[in-house]
């Protein structure tokens, strides 16, 4: 068992997933503060304003001492998500532990 992340968009009646992250606790941890409150199982709606946040830690703080791992994968989700919000498409991240 372990930290288990997605990132969808919801297009008409399909979802199409555009982030996917194992163990990424750095996210995690930002996610959390922006809901205020547990957010195990439960979709999170993005906003523009979220995803900024999240490029600030991202850029500000020490994400990626360990490992460059998700350094490329956090920046292609935040471009793409932007990018869905922008058109009008409702934008989630989802995790599970």
């Amino acid at each position: 068992m372990g930290l288990d992340q997605d990132a969808f968009v919801k297009i008409d009646d399909r979802t199409v997933n555009i982030g996917c992250w194992r163990k990424h606790y750095p996210l995690q941890r930002v996610f959390v503060e922006l809901a205020g409150q547990d957010i195990n199982c439960k979709d999170i709606e993005l906003t523009l304003d979220m995803l900024e946040v999240i490029e600030t830690s991202r850029d500000k703080g020490h994400w990626y001492i360990d490992s460059d791992e998700y350094r490329w994968q956090d920046h292609a989700f935040i471009v793409g998500a932007k990018g869905y919000l922008m058109q009008g498409y409702e934008v989630y991240y989802s995790s599970n532990y």
